[in-house]
């Protein structure tokens, strides 16, 4: 599961546990819209970007728009 916080960043869950597995940065906004494609998901954001990123990746943003 993906959630986005006020802060800008777009935490990855394992929900079987309960934690998060992964959180990564690049929004200056509040993140409030997330798409999941495979292993791919693009943020959207109160800062107007939208950021595609290849979770398999370490640098995992693929795309800025």
């Amino acid at each position: 599961m993906a959630v986005g916080t006020n802060q800008g960043e777009t935490e990855i869950w394992d929900t079987s546990v309960g934690k998060v597995v992964r959180k990564m940065s690049g929004h200056l906004g509040r993140v409030s819209a997330i798409a999941w494609n495979g292993s791919t998901v693009s943020t959207g954001s109160r800062d107007r970007m939208i950021l595609t990123r290849d979770l398999r990746a370490s640098n995992s943003i693929v795309q800025r728009h």
